[in-house]
């Protein structure tokens, strides 16, 4: 554990130095952390795929704007603020949702995108049911709780993490 934050650490540094391998190492580390922030918030996986890569390329942009802390908190900030800012071009209706396609082209609901129900339906039943209900009930709170909740409750982040 303590050579996983060292080794993080370093990256952290180097990246800020502009260094684009140890970026790259960072991405890998906290690339699913991210998209299932966005996923929860925004319940559509073309979505969640864009705050993500958003939310990197901010990151690489701007490295210094993270002040020694959580690193991964800093991160779901930046895609919370990114889902925020989507979710309210939704309601002013000048974006439209992009529905998420399985590899052979056929619409998938948001919730198969899900880490470990890439089988079929009936092979994944009871976590369907489980995370439909989640992201249903996510669904009918405001965007700002929707990220509170999904900090707080899904990441396990600490109020004062998540405060910020």
């Amino acid at each position: 554990m303590m050579a996983d934050l060292m080794d993080e650490n370093h990256l952290i540094q180097s990246a800020r130095q502009g260094e684009l391998e140890a970026f790259n190492c960072l991405v890998l580390m906290y690339q699913d952390l991210v998209f299932w922030q966005a996923i929860w918030m925004l319940d559509e996986p073309g979505s969640a795929e864009e705050v993500t890569q958003q939310t990197f390329l901010l990151a690489y942009r701007k490295p210094r704007s993270f002040q020694d802390g959580d690193f991964a908190c800093w991160l779901l900030k930046i895609a919370s603020r990114l889902c925020l800012e989507e979710l309210h071009r939704r309601k002013s209706g000048h974006s439209s949702p992009q529905k998420a396609r399985d590899h052979d082209g056929i619409e998938v609901d948001a919730v198969f995108c899900v880490n470990g129900l890439s089988g079929s339906p009936e092979d994944n039943t009871g976590q369907h049911d489980l995370v439909k209900i989640v992201q249903e009930g996510l669904n009918e709170l405001s965007p700002d709780l929707r990220a509170v909740i999904t900090l707080v409750d899904i990441w396990e982040m600490d109020y004062t993490q998540t405060a910020e």
